[in-house]
């Protein structure tokens, strides 16, 4: 004798991987070896489109955690 009367059945989330282009790690900040001013600008531009790279794959991987991870406890 089975009871279905009320019975709902619930699908566990299914588990994904975020993008890969959110998985890369960021390399280190070059070494700076130059001796001018030119130099000096030339490797604090380098740095700021480091960190610009950085930055929006940080926060494309908070989004899809966001979305993925978070949004799938509200459907729970």
């Amino acid at each position: 004798m089975t009871l279905s009367g009320c019975s709902t059945t619930q699908v566990a989330p299914q588990p994904t991987t975020p993008p890969a282009e959110t998985m890369v790690r960021m390399q280190d900040p070059r070494i700076f070896e130059g001796e001018k001013v030119k130099d000096v600008i030339l490797a604090y531009l380098e740095l700021l489109a480091q960190y610009k790279q950085g930055q929006i794959r940080h926060n494309e991987l908070v989004n899809w955690i966001n979305k993925e991870i978070v949004n799938a406890n509200d459907r729970i």
